[in-house]
């Protein structure tokens, strides 16, 4: 199985970067065009991403480390994705890691 490490710098503090990868309207605003909750809240519920073209994954989150870390599997391809604010100095980072099987689509992130 694959790992693929995305980190990007943020000039933000970690709880600001924690709000952008946990609220519905944050995460559609930079990651997606759409996201919607199915299923509840929390760990359990499904996210239907919306993305251009034919990449619109379903997501359950399998684990959320309050203010850590949140962890999601597609529902498609079993491929995992977690989510974590890092902090640095004055600055954060949000780390993305896709464990992923053989096929390498089930972690490409969506076109720009």
């Amino acid at each position: 199985m694959k790992t693929i490490h995305h980190v990007v710098d943020i000039d933000a503090q970690p709880d600001r970067v924690w709000a952008a990868l946990t609220g519905l309207t944050d995460l559609a605003g930079w990651w997606s065009t759409k996201v919607e909750e199915a299923g509840g809240s929390g760990v359990g519920s499904r996210l239907n991403w919306t993305f251009a073209g034919d990449f619109n994954p379903v997501m359950e989150i399998t684990a959320i480390r309050d203010g850590a870390e949140v962890e999601c599997t597609s529902a498609d391809t079993g491929a995992s994705v977690s989510w974590r604010p890092w902090p640095g100095s004055g600055r954060s980072a949000a780390r993305r890691s896709c464990r992923a099987p053989p096929n390498p689509l089930s972690c490409r992130a969506p076109a720009s």
